[in-house]
């Protein structure tokens, strides 16, 4: 049994809000949840959540799916993972990754996993390669290519410095190992916290096999810092589903231009036009037609059915109404088939 540990306790101040960071919203889904939706696929198994800062706001946005740890002060993120060390004994391998990396993709977790299992690897972890590598951790290799350490750049000498190997925060550990280098931590460095990345060290020096895998891709690894990087990787997200949404079978008019969350579905042949909102549990049939300018929030338009230059709010469009221009669905309506609900028209 592979377990999944989720590291969602970080205050996140560069985000200036009183909402936790990882509960900030991509695409539809918090941070933290395209993470656990990404473990679930990986593994069978409730994935592991680490919280702290918010109270119990990430356990309320999460609810059920997941088990939960709390790190009451924040000691850095090895001292994190040791909050959920009696939720972690028993297991086989343990994948540790960061809450606020929504780019994370279940299939790179799963192959983390097997590439250690297949390898007979104490400590495997994802790293990218960057040309700028300003703010990672860098990746320290020994001349026969095993991974040795990761030195924060806070604790990096100059010539750490131009080590281009960087640390994405993308760990598997075979679990019995991981819990002896965890008891062996100390914080001894420029932050005065438990670094997980100290587990590498300390379990190379013991002679155990470390090493790492190079992403294609830094991309998967990316998390979010600010304001900035939220709308960064938002974008990346939009156009992961839009292509989803169009290999099935629909034509986007402009897909820069067309905003649709994670969980709405779009039927065959529809066609959705430019500045076009989709949120939520929206279900678009098929066959139908979205003028510019509409919002549809969790709400079914069915077959053949369109909306023009309109706001639809938690309601039923039948199959081959119409709705619009500039017509206001209010939750709770349901329109019949073949109706038409005409400009200026508020239900």
């Amino acid at each position: 049994m592979n377990r999944t540990v989720i590291l969602a306790a970080g205050n996140g101040t560069r985000m200036k809000s009183q909402t936790p960071k990882v509960l900030h919203k991509a695409a539809g889904r918090t941070l933290v949840e395209w993470v656990v939706s990404a473990a679930e696929e990986a593994f069978p198994g409730k994935p592991i959540v680490i919280y702290g800062a918010g109270g119990d706001a990430v356990p309320k946005s999460l609810g059920d799916r997941c088990e939960y740890a709390l790190q009451a002060e924040r000691k850095g993120s090895g001292h994190a993972v040791m909050m959920a060390e009696d939720l972690l004994r028993g297991s086989d391998y343990t994948v540790i990754l960061a809450g606020d990396m929504p780019l994370v993709r279940g299939e790179s977790i799963r192959m983390l996993a097997d590439e250690a299992e297949k390898g007979g690897f104490d400590a495997l972890l994802l790293t990218g390669i960057s040309e700028n590598a300003t703010g990672y951790g860098r990746i320290v290799r020994d001349a026969a290519g095993n991974v040795c350490g990761i030195v924060e750049e806070k604790d990096a000498s100059p010539e750490q410095k131009k080590i281009k190997e960087v640390n994405v925060s993308f760990y598997c550990f075979r679990t019995q190992a991981l819990l002896e280098a965890l008891g062996e931590l100390t914080p001894n460095n420029a932050q005065g916290e438990y670094y997980l990345t100290d587990c590498i060290d300390i379990l190379y020096k013991k002679g155990k096999k470390t090493g790492g895998i190079v992403l294609a891709d830094l991309e998967e690894g990316e998390g979010v810092n600010h304001r900035a990087h939220l709308a960064r990787v938002t974008a990346i997200l939009r156009s992961r589903i839009n292509e989803r949404i169009m290999l099935g079978g629909a034509t986007l008019i402009d897909p820069a231009n067309t905003y649709i969350d994670a969980d709405v579905t779009v039927g065959q042949d529809s066609v959705i036009y430019p500045g076009v909102i989709l949120e939520g549990n929206t279900k678009i049939g098929a066959g139908c037609t979205l003028y510019q300018g509409s919002r549809i929030k969790d709400s079914v338009v069915e077959d053949g059915a369109a909306v023009q230059n309109s706001v639809v709010l938690e309601s039923r469009v039948g199959a081959g109404a119409q709705v619009g221009p500039y017509a206001y669905i209010r939750p709770g309506t349901s329109i019949g088939e073949h109706c038409r609900i005409g400009d200026f028209v508020e239900t």
